[in-house]
């Protein structure tokens, strides 16, 4: 923990929200754990400084602002300035898929993996229809609700700071294809198009998807073994291998066949072509109904959910017990 996050552990924001402890960070600043004081509950509250050159919790809070009420988005608390930081306070959820993957040994069973796919196909579908690209799906991105809810098996799709909006809020045209005017995202989960710095739509929100998928069944992606100090030139070297897999080789058929049929309409989309998300949802419950977890519908079908009473959830401070 740093200076700045040890001075601010234990302040109230507009004598509503104290701040517990620090759960993470990013680009954009702090996250930690707060309580409301006034009714006890835990809830997650994010920092940047208003001196930061880049502003992604504004960009975020539209996103989620337009998404409120949606099942699988984050409830919005608060959303201002408070002393040099932008502040967003939103409802705490669960641990990350990747913790999840990682208390899995580093491998879902293909139940897990095609419920995962569906319910992430319904908050992209969500996203999209608000005019949004979120532009960075990987595990981390993606959480269950609060452990002690009844949420915890619905998946959310979080940190919107990366989105950009692909068609006018207000006319509804669709942006022009072009030349991005910088890469976003994440290495790793990126479409190809970001790597060759092509302006992205909804298409490759899916693709990221895609890449995730794999990462769940297979327990490793055969670029993430990259080693390059330089930005440039390992999204260069991945962005050779990731076509060299999933373009130019065989390697999608050593995969179940529902996966390779959601590469084959992914590519199969235009620039400017509104995915059917239903079909997508459907080759993924199918592929669940094949699985001996569907005969046993009576467990959730996540293979995380045996971990879930060993997991720690943040404790209300004493004074406000």
């Amino acid at each position: 923990m740093d200076q700045i996050a040890e001075e601010l552990i234990g302040k109230i924001i507009h004598e509503k929200y104290e701040l517990i402890k620090e759960l993470g960070r990013g680009s954009f600043g702090i996250v930690f754990v707060g309580i409301n004081i006034d009714t006890n509950q835990i809830v997650a509250v994010k920092c940047e400084s208003t001196k930061s050159k880049k502003r992604h919790l504004v960009n975020e809070n539209t996103v989620y602002e337009l998404l409120q009420g949606k099942e699988g988005f984050p409830v919005i608390y608060f959303y201002g300035k408070w002393e040099d930081f932008e502040i967003l306070i939103m409802e705490y959820l669960g641990p990350s898929i990747k913790k999840l993957f990682y208390q899995c040994n580093n491998k879902f069973d293909v139940a897990t993996v095609a419920n995962l796919a569906i319910q992430c196909l319904y908050r992209l579908e969500d996203i999209h229809n608000a005019g949004f690209l979120h532009q960075d799906i990987k595990p981390e991105n993606l959480t269950i609700g609060d452990m002690d809810s009844d949420r915890k098996h619905i998946i959310y799709l979080i940190d919107f700071g990366t989105s950009t909006a692909f068609k006018d809020i207000e006319t509804g045209v669709h942006m022009e294809p072009g030349e991005a005017s910088r890469i976003v995202g994440t290495c790793r989960y990126a479409a190809l198009r970001m790597h060759y710095g092509y302006i992205c739509s909804r298409r490759d929100d899916l693709e990221s998807l895609g890449y995730s998928l794999i990462y769940w069944l297979q327990g490793s992606l055969p670029w993430q073994s990259v080693r390059e100090s330089d930005p440039r030139k390992k999204w260069k070297i991945v962005r050779s291998i990731k076509r060299q897999y999933i373009i130019d080789s065989d390697y999608l058929k050593k995969l179940p066949e529902a996966v390779q049929d959601f590469f084959k309409y992914v590519q199969s989309l235009g620039f400017y072509t509104k995915p059917n998300y239903r079909i997508l949802r459907g080759i993924f419950r199918r592929l669940y109904k094949q699985t001996k977890e569907y005969e046993n519908r009576k467990t959730k079908p996540y293979c995380w959910v045996k971990f879930l009473d060993s997991m720690k959830r943040p404790r209300i401070p004493s004074k406000y017990r």
